[in-house]
């Protein structure tokens, strides 16, 4: 049997946070199947034409078969076989003012045998028939992003890098995988390293999780060469998982804010992307995903296999409810992680973790300086200066100082002694700049399109007085010859 060569990083994150980790709550209890009675898919923005009848009132969906293609070519499956209940709209996740298109089916068969809905791809597939696969089988980025899978292969890419981090406290949906479907996880590997014709990969794990490494190690295929593929071990501290943290930790290569790793060749999938892949090479399209139920206010923590769509509510139940008090249920981690206000939604693609705490009310204060959050900040910034130029409404000054490399990882809040939403107003910050940016893209096309209608207006103009010029030239010739000819006549 080959042998994985396992590196310890000799690199370490700037700041950071290390802090007890939580992970244990939802290991110490077996992987858990969710059959919910009822799904409630929200619907993109970005979707295309369905034909009516496939969403009429009591249509019955097979399980596997397509519910909707979007702009980017990603098909979502339909998760169980399901009769439609309705097509409307309604709050999303996070309680927004936008109202969110949703499809509501009930159930058929909610446990039934698993069975492909999508051909087999044979062994060792082109680049072009593993993107259409993945889109077909509607894989996108699982550790939170969603950004499709077969877009980030179109590039010229050389290295792999499978983010097995999971670097934030109580998140466990990526270490249950690796733990479980280890195997599945390598034939992923294969399969991208072949057909994109990758030069290495490179798995990167924290130091806290040696059952997935032995899982890993156990489970490696000996059609790997141990010189193009490795583990790579590094220090648990967070954010190590954020994407160009992990790339100078694996490979010591620093990726620019304003460029992304795959300009550079190097993809990035975390390992529940990656088992999915594996589920898709074999006709299965992504239905299912593990999610982490987990947190103080939960009774019984745990992780949960759990069909898209699944209502948060029914999920939270599963893992023994909340604890008797007022608590706040997060869509992600305790530092990254946001409110969810309608706990009726359904479970979506990035849905990696479900993580509740008590309400705790904390009054901010001015900032005193201390430098707390500079010390722990993984881009050493200075947030104390973006917070007072961003709450002066100095975007420009913010901006100058590094606004736009903050990863929003949240490590400031969690040690500032002024309770500042420091977090909230850098987002804040950052989504006016991009409104900003968008609006002068707007004005800079809308520009263009003036200057190119007066351009076609000139040289319309310039044409139509060549033509006149042409023909006055040619009416005169005609004339001139008309006097000649009635002055010979004469003579």
């Amino acid at each position: 049997m080959a042998e994985c060569r396992i590196i310890q990083s000799p690199r370490r994150l700037a700041g950071g946070l290390q802090r007890a980790d939580g992970k244990a709550l939802s290991l110490s209890q077996p992987l858990m199947q969710v059959n919910p009675p009822v799904l409630q898919i929200a619907l993109p923005d970005t979707l295309q034409d369905i034909p009516p009848e496939r969403w009429s009132i009591g249509a019955q969906i097979e399980a596997g078969q397509p519910l909707f293609t979007t702009q980017e070519g990603i098909t979502q499956a339909c998760p169980r076989t399901a009769t439609v209940e309705s097509v409307g709209t309604g709050k999303t996740l996070s309680g927004s003012p936008t109202p969110c298109r949703l499809l509501n089916l009930t159930v058929v068969d909610p446990d039934p045998p698993r069975q492909p809905s999508l051909t087999p791809l044979p062994a060792n597939p082109d680049g072009r028939t593993l993107r259409q696969r993945a889109a077909d089988a509607g894989i996108v980025g699982l550790g939170g992003g969603g950004f499709p899978a077969h877009l980030k292969w179109q590039h010229r890419l050389h290295t792999l890098i499978v983010n097995g981090a999971e670097c934030e406290p109580f998140l466990t949906a990526d270490e249950q995988t690796m733990r479980l479907r280890a195997p599945a996880i390598w034939d992923a590997v294969v399969a991208l390293m072949s057909a994109l014709s990758l030069q290495r990969c490179v798995l990167v794990l924290e130091d806290n999780k040696p059952e997935a490494l032995a899982a890993l190690q156990a489970a490696y295929p000996s059609v790997l060469d141990a010189q193009d593929v490795c583990i790579t071990v590094i220090q648990s501290q967070y954010p190590s998982g954020a994407e160009r943290q992990l790339i100078w930790l694996a490979l010591g290569l620093e990726i620019a804010t304003t460029t992304f790793p795959v300009e550079h060749g190097i993809v990035v999938h975390n390992p529940v992307t990656l088992a999915a892949l594996a589920d898709a090479l074999h006709g299965y399209p992504l239905t299912d995903r593990i999610v982490t139920v987990t947190g103080p206010s939960i009774v019984t923590p745990g992780t949960f296999q759990t069909p898209l769509g699944t209502p948060i509510d029914l999920l939270l139940s599963q893992a023994g409810g909340l604890r008797p008090g007022h608590h706040n249920v997060f869509h992600g981690g305790p530092y990254t992680g946001w409110p969810i206000s309608n706990t009726a939604a359904g479970v979506r693609a990035t849905t990696a973790c479900l993580y509740a705490a008590p309400v705790v009310s904390q009054t901010p204060s001015p900032c005193i300086r201390c430098g707390a959050c500079a010390e722990v900040c993984p881009v050493q910034l200075q947030p104390q200066q973006l917070f007072a130029a961003l709450t002066h409404d100095q975007l420009d000054e913010a901006l100058h100082v590094g606004l736009s490399q903050c990863l929003e990882c949240g490590a400031c809040d969690v040690v500032c002694p002024s309770n500042l939403s420091l977090t909230k107003t850098f987002q804040d910050g950052i989504r006016d700049h991009q409104i900003q940016q968008s609006e002068k893209q707007r004005a800079d096309r809308a520009r263009t399109r003036f200057e190119a209608r007066n351009q076609r207006l000139l040289k319309r103009s310039e044409a139509d007085e060549t033509r006149r010029a042409v023909r006055r030239e040619r009416s005169g010739s005609a004339l001139d010859r008309i006097r000649a000819a009635r002055a010979e006549e004469t003579h």
